[in-house]
């Protein structure tokens, strides 16, 4: 004569949930192929037909927040769009240019937060005539620009950085030269200018304007004693 055997209500509720398990793996195995599958139809189309804004428009919802803290998709770089936000984290300082610089040497592209504080600096002395007399030599020029986001009608006034950078080298944006590099654009320091810091230019404007200032005062009070 056959026996039957009772399952335990508990044993039977185990099943029960393994069998549930089982279904939202295979669910989530589907989801990760359509996914798979979304991917490479984003990846055919990029290589295919689509411009850099349907490029951005088609991944960006696409990517988790982690790929984009790190600042990589995909094992490549995906480019933020203008209207896109993106977060900073643990920025360094440096006395570098304007309240954000970006750093020329492809080797280390660091983002830093520019600083003007005490607490950063060390050995401060007051600028003296002999180095503020260096802008007299430098020459300022009009030019048409070749970058690839200017407009190439537009006309510009500035500075050339291999010209400032061979009369006082600490006005300019350096980086290290690489084989790519033209002869004729290394600097004599072996580093490759690319940038004037034009608002330190402002510091030995400002020690002149002081020393004509008190120059003024005293042509004003010799006047009055005539």
């Amino acid at each position: 004569m056959a026996t039957s055997t009772v399952i335990p209500g508990d044993i039977t509720t185990l099943k029960g949930d393994v069998s549930k398990a089982k279904e939202d793996i295979s669910s989530i195995n589907g989801k990760v192929s359509t996914l798979q599958t979304d991917m490479a139809s984003a990846k055919q189309d990029i290589s295919t037909r689509y411009t850099k804004t349907e490029v951005d428009n088609k991944l960006k919802n696409k990517v988790e927040v982690n790929d984009l803290e790190s600042g990589r998709y995909g094992g490549d770089f995906y480019p933020l769009t203008g209207r896109e936000a993106f977060y900073l984290w643990g920025l360094g300082t440096t006395t570098a240019a304007a309240n954000l610089y970006l750093n020329p040497d492809p080797a280390i592209s660091s983002v830093l937060r520019s600083t003007s504080s005490i607490r950063y600096k060390h050995s401060v002395e007051t600028i003296d005539s002999e180095h503020a007399d260096l802008i007299f030599r430098m020459r300022p020029v009009w030019y048409r620009s070749q970058c690839e986001n200017d407009r190439r009608d537009w006309g510009f006034y500035g500075l050339i950085a291999e010209e400032v950078g061979e009369i006082a080298p600490q006005f300019v944006h350096w980086r290290p030269a690489n084989e790519d590099d033209a002869p004729e654009t290394i600097s004599s320091n072996g580093l490759v200018a690319e940038g004037v810091m034009y608002e330190r230019l402002v510091v030995p404007l400002i020690h002149h304007i002081q020393k004509l200032t008190e120059r003024v005062d005293e042509l004003e009070s010799e006047l009055k004693l005539l």
